[in-house]
Formats: C-alpha cells, structure tokens, sequence
C-alpha cells in the first residue's frame, strides 16, 4: 500500500510538472490540486457513480478548478506575443539567405503572421473554455474511481511515465531545432522568436492533444477489460481478444452483482463517448488552425530544401539542410501520432459491442442479460470520432489527404519559380 502511494505521489508530482509547463505557454488555464479517497478494496465502501465528491483515504485524485489568474496571464502572453510578432516581421522579410527569392520573402512572413494567429486564438478558445476544460477533466476522474473500483489492472497502469517521455523527447527535439536554427541562419532574437516560438506552442497544442485522446482510450480499454472480467472463465476464448491467455484471473467486484457491474460499465461508457464529443468540440477551432498552419509550413519548407535542387546548381549549406529536415519531422510527427492515437481509441471503443455480444452468450442472470441488451442497443448510437472543426477527421485518412496535397502544391510552387526564373 505504501508503495502504491509512493507511485501515485510520484505521478501526481509528475502530472504536476507537465501542466505546469503547459501554463507557462498558455495552454492550461485550470488550476489541479489533489485529494485523497478511500481505497475500493474497503469492502465497507459504497459505490455510487452519481456522487463524483466522494471521497476516502488511501488513494490520491486530482481536483481541476477554474483560474481567474491563469485567465488574465493567457491574455497577456497573447498581447506580449502579439507585440513581438509583430516586431519581427520587417526582419524576417529583410533577412538575406540562401534561395532568398521574392516567393520565399513572402511564404516566410506569411508563415510569421500566420503562427501568430494561430496561437492567439488558441489562448483565446482556451481562456473562454476553462470551464469546459474543468468538467471534462471532473468527469474523466469521477470514471477513474469507478474504474479503480472494478479493474485492478487499471489501477497498475496509472503512469504518467509514457506521456513523459514523450514530452521529454519533444522537448529535446525542439531544442535540437533552435539550436539548428540558430546556427544555420544567424539570425537575430526577434526574427527568431516571431516564427520559432508560436510554432513550438502549435506542437505542443497538438502533444496535449495526443495526450488528451491516449488518456480517453486507456479508459475505453480498462472499460472492455472489466466486462470481460464478467464473462465465466468457461466462455473466454483464446482467439477472442488478442494477448487474452485461457486461464484469465478472475476480477473481483467488492460487494456488487453482475448486473450492477454491467449498468456502471455502460455508465463509463456513454460518459466517454460524452467526453470524446466535448473533447472533440473544445479543441476544434485550434485544431483546425494548427494543421492548416502545419501544412503550410510543410508545403514552404519542403519547397525551400527541393528548389536549389530543381532550379540551381548551388550546393545548399548542409546545415540549412538539416534545419528544414528537422522542421518536416517537427510538423509531420505530431499529425502522424494524433492520427495512430485517434485511430487506436476509436478501435478500442468499437471492441465493446464484440465483448458485450460475447457477455450475451454467456450464462449470466436474467437482470444481467437485460441489461446488456439496453447497452448494446445504445452501442449502436454511439460512434466515436475526433474531427477539427467537423471539417475532417482526425485519422490517418488525413496524413495521407495532407501528403497528397502537399506534393501538389509543391510541384505547382517548383513550376511557378521555373517559369518566374
């Protein structure tokens, strides 16, 4: 027990740290704070989804609360971002470097203006939205203390360590690039700032949102996982879910029968596909900027490596090289991971239809079979999805449609400079 209070500490602390950077760009606008509740192997625990206050002793939660300061600090980093951009562009239009023509003067300020834009309005969607940021949040712990309640496994696998070494790496491969930026051109602080700063908080918009979205999936599968916790050990199959060994432990549920197991889990699960909505709608609009920016930038960088190449015999600086190669990794990596992490949570959602049809099948009481009946009729309305803006969705129909796109318009920018030259 000290042991897992010691880890829960740990990832706490961890999560901590993690928001805390968040809020220094401007990306958290919520305040967390922590509080402890009784652990569900207390058979003297009761058990009551509607009531997400209660609380016990053994276990540490997190508590999101609306920030009236985190408010007003988005508003002046937005101005003081706002200013800075705004002093950099004459620099950036007037900097001389290699394949400096009038078409690529103009893609980077356009590219300069643009980031800007698109930072600011996240700030402001998020300033506007804390209070639906705070209760997805509530929502997504009080399902965390059913789970707990009902899934030991889920319990084991509380970490924050994978999301952190993600965010570790990120922030190596954003140092990586500054310091290639800063070698390769030379450039002064307020050229530099006014494009490569707004671009990494754009990343970092697109990492909480991967994390967000790995966050939602963890809890479908946990889901899945405890209802076929319910199915009799004589009806699991070995092919019926991948990694599901024949001599599946039991999963015990501390003073509750199969049928109301069975009305939580589909509680977990119709909260979820409500959140993966709110989810959906909260991160539109900055979403939506963020890979249109992504794509643009995409599209000039990969423009700015190729047409020496196409239009030139002078040899690029190897360095310059390796600066666009590094921003083509920064831009396409978050998009091709927000596109596997959407795809594996909507899968993982879609699994519990086949594990409810396998619980239907299996010698469980008649209130039980009652009530699968209801969730899989409820399954049948409920279709979990991520779009950006209801403009496309969030898969990897979307990596390959911006690939596609992207090695059009820079055949059509390659042909206009020929003819221009």
């Amino acid at each position: 027990m000290k042991y897992k209070m010691h880890r829960e500490r740990i990832n706490l602390i961890l999560l901590q740290v993690m928001t805390f950077s968040y809020k220094a760009i401007g990306l958290a606008t919520f305040s967390i704070r922590s509080e402890s509740f009784r652990s569900p192997k207390d058979s003297k625990v009761s058990v009551d989804p509607g009531n997400p206050n209660e609380t016990t002793k053994d276990d540490i939660s997190l508590k999101f609360v609306y920030s009236r300061c985190s408010s007003v600090y988005n508003v002046l980093l937005g101005c003081f971002l706002f200013g800075m951009n705004y002093s950099g562009i004459p620099s950036i239009y007037s900097t001389s470097y290699f394949n400096n023509t009038s078409l690529v003067q103009i893609i980077e300020t356009t590219q300069a203006v643009c980031s800007i834009v698109v930072v600011t309005t996240a700030m402001f969607v998020y300033t506007v939205k804390q209070k639906t940021a705070v209760r997805i949040a509530g929502r997504i712990i009080q399902m965390d203390r059913i789970l707990l309640r009902m899934d030991d496994v889920f319990r084991d696998n509380i970490s924050t360590w994978p999301s952190l070494c993600y965010f570790l790496g990120s922030v190596g491969l954003l140092v990586n690039h500054l310091t290639l930026e800063v070698i390769a051109f030379d450039e002064d602080v307020i050229s530099l700032f006014a494009v490569t700063f707004p671009s990494f908080i754009i990343y970092w918009l697109m990492l909480q949102y991967i994390f967000v979205v790995n966050l939602i999936g963890r809890r479908f599968k946990a889901t899945n996982r405890a209802l076929r916790g319910l199915i009799p050990r004589s009806n699991v199959a070995a092919d019926f879910y991948p990694g599901i060994p024949l001599n599946l432990p039991g999963y015990v549920v501390a003073n509750n029968s199969a049928t109301g197991s069975i009305r939580k889990l589909q509680l977990v699960y119709m909260t979820l596909c409500e959140v993966c909505l709110e989810v959906s709608e909260y991160y539109g609009v900055p979403i939506l900027l963020a890979i249109t920016y992504c794509f643009y930038s995409l599209v000039y960088n990969a423009y700015y490596v190729l047409g020496p190449f196409v239009m030139s015999r002078e040899e690029m600086e190897f360095l310059i090289v390796l600066n666009s190669i590094s921003w083509v990794v920064i831009l396409v990596s978050p998009i091709a991971v927000l596109a596997w992490s959407v795809t594996k949570t909507a899968t993982e959602a879609k699994r519990t239809s086949g594990v409810v049809h396998k619980l239907l099948d299996s010698a469980l009481s008649r209130e039980a079979k009652i009530e699968l009946k209801q969730f899989s009729l409820q399954l049948l309305h409920k279709n979990v999805s991520f779009s950006a803006f209801e403009f496309f969705t969030l898969d990897f129909t979307l990596l390959h449609s911006i690939l596609s796109a992207a090695a059009t318009y820079l055949i059509i920018l390659l042909q206009f400079q020929m003819s221009e030259n």
